[in-house]
């Protein structure tokens, strides 16, 4: 089985993977642009291809059974030039962190912590006396769209209940 770990993060896991499986599949790593003929011929050639990024500009896979994508979502793989043959899928785990992300974020734009903190540090600290709404504006009662509700998007409406 030849598999191709695409780009420079797909590469970051070829070592890994290399010990895993050993001598049962021949592992090649390319770079994101592919430069050259054997560049174009490996790619070409490979049984399962591990990268971020698929598109009808890159040499189509003959045999392509697997294309993984080694992130949360693939919205860099056009589906329809991804041959018959091949199954597409990426990987989770990730939904914690980017679910704490997108919290924290949103804490920020609405909590403007960093700011706080800086005219503070700075002896700036001019809070004064009233409604919570001149100080800050709250996530209480608020209403977040999801766009998917996968792992991801599961994981971020179970810690925005936090603000109901």
């Amino acid at each position: 089985m030849r598999i191709v770990f695409h780009g420079e993060n797909a590469a970051s896991f070829s070592h890994d993977f290399q010990r895993l499986v050993g001598e049962a599949a021949q592992i090649s790593v390319l770079p994101d642009v592919l430069t050259d003929s054997a560049h174009s011929q490996t790619y070409g050639a490979a049984d399962v291809i591990v990268g971020g990024r698929f598109s009808a500009d890159l040499p189509q896979p003959r045999q392509l059974q697997l294309f993984h994508v080694p992130g949360a979502g693939y919205d860099a793989v056009d589906l329809d030039a991804v041959p018959d043959s091949a199954v597409v899928c990426n990987c989770f785990g990730h939904e914690q962190a980017i679910a704490e992300y997108v919290m924290a974020a949103l804490l920020e734009r609405h909590v403007p912590l960093a700011d706080a903190d800086r005219h503070l540090r700075q002896g700036e600290w001019t809070y004064g006396a009233g409604s919570p709404e001149r100080v800050h504006a709250e996530l209480a009662e608020k209403t977040i769209g999801l766009l998917g509700f996968g792992h991801i998007g599961k994981a971020i409406a179970a810690r925005a209940k936090a603000f109901e």
